[in-house]
């Protein structure tokens, strides 16, 4: 084993090669020279021209953006997303169908704690009108075994595999995952079964006990208004202290809210051309944006999240990672309707049709403007039924809903649970209108964020009191 130091050795070998330099002519002294910069240049161009050359291939139009700072804010990677070129579905059902029963599906994985909810739905089951069904994706054991366990007429258990057309290739990406098994679960009802509607639940829910009439009340909105793409019994600002406690009151958001949805046959022939291979919730979120479409959604949620360790959930190893601060701070804190009720016609007619939602702007718009401050330390006496905060700008619409406890984040350029930018919550007993000046362009940025455990909420020694704001 040569023991010559290391030093040594490169330094002989230094030597040699300027000995070896020293007998080359000018002109290849000069062409290896060249060599070189042609090979470094290429190293740093190749990889950038491939990058570009994909994203022209992959990528649509892109909308108008503006030059904000982006903040290190995570960005949103699927790129394909589709324009509708008609909202007019030609498909027609086949003749032998389901009739007008609305299918319940509840869509299982990992969590054993499904049980809970398939024992709400089946007791709060109507006599007709709801078809209940369990579609198990993966073959987890504890949660395979409780399944098992349901012995109900009234429940359906499926196991669906991939359409072998679409020549899916195997993934253990739990994204991927998911949008498989929700493309699965609705092809099969709707194409197949022929169902004309379909509930779709996640297996870490709740229910209220008005769930069933909540949807079965709001399938004339789905079927009378080409605009509305999904029913939700979910607010995404629908914490305790930022909601009225009117069961009627309905909304109108372009921000698809998930968590117990109903969509129809029309609507699903629609979308499934378009179907992505992962995170479908931010496509449909996109989707609806780029078609100017809308889901209905309560002021009180019909529907409750018992699922700390979501699709978006913390890392392994990682104390209060976000997914555990954000179901801290806000899914944890959702107020669930507690009311048995009958939506009225009147309730149901006001979110039908695209004017309400011309008409929300400009009543929104005409309300007195006031600054978070003001809203925050103002007598509660002295506060107007309704006000306006304005924003700008994505960093000024986080600072005030940092301020007043609303869901922080900014998707595509719209706030979650908006309706052209428009946040509607109550605080201290006003309704509280967050406007922009201008609605903030649709782009592919996921705004979020850093974000500190909330400290519980103390009980105020002097409550304010509850003040109902009718008008939306």
């Amino acid at each position: 084993m040569d023991s010559t130091p290391f030093g040594l050795r490169v330094s002989k070998f230094s030597l040699l090669l300027r000995q070896g330099l020293r007998r080359l002519s000018y002109r290849k002294k000069l062409g290896l020279v060249l060599m070189f910069v042609i090979l470094t240049v290429l190293g740093f161009l190749v990889p950038f021209l491939v990058l570009q050359s994909h994203i022209k291939k992959t990528e649509n139009p892109k909308p108008k953006e503006t030059e904000e700072p982006d903040d290190n804010l995570p960005e949103f990677q699927e790129p394909d997303f589709f324009r509708l070129n008609s909202m007019n579905a030609t498909d027609e059902p086949p003749e032998q169908n389901q009739g007008r029963d609305i299918a319940v599906v509840v869509l299982a994985a990992r969590r054993p704690e499904v049980h809970q909810l398939v024992n709400q739905l089946l007791a709060q089951k109507p006599a007709s009108g709801f078809r209940i069904l369990m579609s198990l994706d993966g073959a987890e054991k504890q949660t395979t075994a409780v399944l098992q366990q349901i012995k109900s007429n009234e429940v359906k258990l499926l196991r669906l595999a991939d359409d072998k057309s679409r020549n899916f290739t195997a993934s253990n990406d739990s994204y991927v995952k998911i949008a498989r098994h929700y493309l699965r679960v609705l092809d099969y009802l709707i194409l197949r079964l022929n169902f004309s509607y379909v509930i779709l639940m996640e297996d870490d829910m709740l229910i209220a006990p008005d769930f069933y009439q909540y949807f079965r009340s709001l399938r004339r909105a789905l079927d009378s208004d080409d605009s509305i793409f999904c029913v939700s019994a979910w607010n995404d600002n629908g914490q305790i202290g930022l909601v009225t406690e009117d069961p009627q009151l309905l909304h109108r958001t372009d921000f698809f809210p998930g968590l117990g949805w109903m969509i129809n046959r029309r609507h699903w022939l629609q979308v499934r051309k378009f179907w992505p291979k992962t995170q479908y919730d931010d496509f449909l979120r996109h989707y609806m944006m780029n078609n100017s479409l809308v889901c209905v959604r309560p002021e009180l949620s019909r529907t409750f999240n018992i699922g700390r360790n979501g699709g978006r959930s913390s890392e392994p190893g990682k104390s209060y990672a976000y997914g555990d601060i954000f179901y801290h701070n806000y899914l944890s804190r959702m107020a669930l309707n507690t009311f048995n009720v009958t939506l009225t016609k009147s309730a149901i007619d006001k979110v039908i049709g695209r004017s309400a939602d011309h008409d929300l702007d400009k009543f929104a718009r005409s309300l007195p403007a006031m600054n978070v401050s003001q809203l925050l330390s103002m007598p509660v006496q002295e506060l107007p039924p309704a006000v306006r905060l304005r924003y700008a700008t994505v960093n000024d619409f986080i600072e005030l809903a940092l301020s007043i406890g609303a869901i922080p984040e900014v998707w595509f350029g719209a706030p979650r649970a908006s309706i052209l930018g428009i946040s509607m919550v109550s605080v201290r007993g006003s309704r509280v209108f967050i406007v922009p000046d201008k609605r903030l362009p649709v782009r592919k940025k996921i705004y979020i964020p850093r974000m500190k455990p909330k400290p519980k909420p103390k009980p105020e020694p002097n409550p304010a009191p509850s003040r109902r704001f009718w008008f939306f």
